[in-house]
């Protein structure tokens, strides 16, 4: 893995399940609120959180909330550590290219000073950014049209295999089926899914990858009540795709391995 795939990879992860925040934090003692941007990254598993924090440092730490599931987190908070990862990532990313965006423009113009009092306009201008940010942050998980375009080959390209990568360690699925038929006998079917409640980077991928389709299934527990959710059926593309994305896997590597060792026994 080069180091423009490993960038895409990562663009998909937080894309996947990363959170980009300006925060701003008022203390009673202090004349001014202050402002500073935040990447975090939480996973039931330690093995991406980890993996950020060897790359860009940070804070990597685990915490349990009452019935809730054990979260392992990674946060970044400091401009120029926050400036060193989107600078990296942004031209990358897709579905919070926005976010990532601003923050970034924050980051690089706004640097925080202990012990110096902002003026008005100072103020002013951190705040928009902040409104700006809360406001692209709403507007996230806003659906978009699915696209129209098919593609008749799939690409060969890296860097999108290293994104859509990204997007299945956090948010995909490798699976298989097992039906049972009315003649008694079981079968058993491959299975590679992604769902996300954004269109955006399904269509993106619909754009560079001929296998699979894309369809919109209810999700009762999302604010729309659906999600888009790509499929991949076929023992061929499953395999296909497999071989696509195990380099880059980190999260779901050992799934994806059993499945393509389980669609291999079935091809040859």
């Amino acid at each position: 893995m080069n180091e423009e795939e490993k960038m895409s990879y990562i663009a998909g992860i937080i894309d996947g399940d990363g959170s980009l925040s300006l925060m701003r934090k008022c203390e009673v003692k202090a004349k001014s609120p202050s402002y500073y941007p935040s990447i975090q990254f939480s996973k039931s598993r330690e093995v991406l959180p980890q993996y950020l924090h060897s790359l860009f440092g940070g804070s990597f730490f685990s915490d349990k909330r009452e019935g809730k599931i054990k979260q392992f987190r990674w946060r970044v908070e400091k401009n120029d550590k926050v400036s060193i990862v989107l600078a990296n990532i942004v031209d990358h990313m897709i579905i919070k290219k926005d976010q990532a965006k601003k923050l970034l423009e924050f980051a690089e113009n706004f640097q925080f000073k202990r012990g110096i009092s902002l003026t008005k306009e100072d103020l002013v201008n951190r705040e928009m950014y902040y409104l700006s940010m809360r406001e692209l942050n709403a507007k996230r998980d806003r659906t978009t049209k699915l696209t129209r375009k098919i593609c008749l080959s799939s690409t060969n390209d890296n860097v999108i295999w290293a994104y859509i990568s990204g997007l299945l360690d956090t948010d995909g699925s490798f699976s298989i089926r097992r039906e049972k038929h009315k003649t008694k006998n079981m079968s058993y079917s491959p299975i590679i899914s992604l769902s996300l409640i954004n269109s955006a980077a399904l269509n993106f991928i619909k754009e560079n990858v001929a296998e699979g389709s894309v369809r919109i299934v209810k999700a009762p527990a999302t604010k729309q009540g659906f999600v888009y959710r790509w499929t991949v059926f076929s023992r061929p593309d499953c395999v296909f795709i497999l071989n696509k994305v195990l380099p880059y896997l980190r999260n779901k590597k050992e799934s994806a391995a059993i499945l393509l060792e389980f669609c291999k026994g079935f091809i040859a």
